[in-house]
């Protein structure tokens, strides 16, 4: 059985993350025979990269109860935030049953098999990276979860509809270098519910959804209001 916090660390990786398995080559100089060797070395990396430090934080946190495993938040050469994973057993177990990529993840079968809190943990770590939260007319609540990967986005949608909250996928629509961008948009019916199931550990996401409980945004507007909405 998959606990609720790998299966959101699987969605933040899915969402704001890469997988990397590369080669490198150094110089070592062996002191007993005076000789400078090249040599070779094989590396994986998982990274997750995010602005909003408070996820990086809570990404750190799941990985201590998940593994007992802390990496540090870094910075990148280009000046983006991260957390890196490097240890093997976690990435032997990160890698197990799961295929990372923008346009190769999909949902392992022990988060499709697994009981609601699974689910929605998941969920959420998609949602904090890839979701957003906008307002339309200033007051009309849209949520949505954008992807190139359209089968990931389908998956997902059959995911929420387990948990009785309404979706529709879009698109294509032409994203930053011509690529086909989609997204899973939320019914506005569904919003409340996706608020108090999924909930979010990203800053600006938790204040807005807060601003929503609390009734100071109308989320009861009609679905044909907010379904077919412009981007």
């Amino acid at each position: 059985m998959i606990s609720q916090e790998k299966a959101e660390i699987i969605g933040l990786i899915y969402s704001d993350g890469n997988y990397r398995n590369y080669k490198t080559t150094y110089k070592e100089f062996d002191k007993r025979r005076n000789k400078t060797y090249t040599r070779h070395q094989r590396k994986r990396i998982i990274e997750f990269a995010n602005t909003d430090i408070r996820l990086l934080k809570r990404f750190i946190t799941l990985l201590v109860k998940e593994y007992g495993y802390r990496p540090k938040i870094t910075l990148s050469n280009k000046n983006v935030f991260r957390v890196c994973i490097t240890k093997n057993f976690v990435l032997d177990d990160l890698l197990q049953e799961n295929n990372f990529g923008t346009l190769n993840w999909f949902i392992p079968t022990q988060i499709l098999n697994s009981d609601k809190k699974v689910k929605a943990a998941f969920i959420r770590g998609i949602f904090d990276g890839d979701g957003s939260i906008d307002f339309a007319d200033k007051k009309i609540p849209r949520i949505r979860i954008s992807s190139r990967n359209l089968t990931g986005l389908k998956q997902l949608k059959e995911l929420l509809q387990f948990l009785n909250i309404n979706s529709k996928v879009n698109g294509p629509y032409k994203g930053l270098n011509r690529n086909s961008i989609y997204e899973l948009l939320l019914q506005t019916k569904s919003v409340i519910k996706f608020i108090k199931i999924i909930k979010s550990n990203h800053s600006k996401k938790r204040i807005k959804f807060n601003q929503i409980a609390e009734g100071r945004i109308d989320s009861s507007r009609s679905d044909s209001q907010n379904d077919d909405m412009p981007r």
